[in-house]
């Protein structure tokens, strides 16, 4: 287990360095206009916000650069991805092949996320709550297969997910049984516009910018 721990330390630390360098077999892409910029979802007013436009945009560029040599020519990176996924498997067989899929998506096609105080038309009676947003760019393929993943671990734990509309949007939320003065805090999922979209907060999925 310390080896695994280690390894999947030492996995995340490599792609946060890697995240430019692209892989010589990469997820199949598209290069169709998503309808909705990933940027679209995140708070306007946020005090805090990060993107990672991913390998992707910087092809053929990437191959040219010292990074790629030293973790793609020499299948560094691959390695430590296996350990990664091994990491992962401890918990079921087909959530390390997810979670690797998933991460390398993540590597090529990039990711946003913002925390934000608060939300569209302030919809709490205390506005002044945090919550944060964050978007998979181009992964609602993978909706399916992580929300199979979280509804088992939670299941298995006791707790329930709920299935709910919410305006336009057909969404999947846990309710934590632990109420704040403001509401209670949630944890919310949701494919829009060709991205995967989570939000955690109070009445997170409600801030979330349409």
């Amino acid at each position: 287990m310390r080896q695994a721990l280690v390894a999947l330390v030492i996995g995340l630390a490599s792609f946060v360095l890697s995240w430019r360098s692209g892989a010589d077999e990469t997820p199949v892409r598209s290069n169709q206009a998503v309808a909705t910029p990933p940027h679209r979802f995140l708070p306007a007013d946020a005090v805090a916000a990060w993107t990672m436009d991913g390998s992707d945009a910087h092809q053929p560029a990437v191959k040219l650069t010292a990074s790629w040599k030293a973790l793609e020519d020499t299948q560094y990176l691959a390695r430590i991805f296996d350990l990664l996924q091994m990491f992962i498997e401890t918990t079921g067989e087909q959530n390390g092949v997810v979670v690797r899929q998933l991460v390398d998506h993540i590597r090529v096609h990039g990711v946003s996320a913002a925390l934000a105080i608060r939300g569209p038309g302030n919809v709490l009676p205390v506005p002044d709550s945090p919550f944060a947003v964050t978007v998979l760019h181009n992964a609602e393929k993978f909706l399916p297969l992580v929300d199979g993943i979280v509804r088992r671990f939670f299941a298995a734990r006791g707790v329930q997910v709920e299935d709910r509309q919410l305006g336009k949007r057909t969404l999947s939320t846990i309710f934590f049984p632990a109420p704040l003065p403001s509401g209670t805090p949630e944890l919310s999922w949701w494919s829009e516009g060709g991205h995967f979209v989570l939000c955690a907060g109070i009445a997170a999925a409600e801030r979330v910018a349409e």
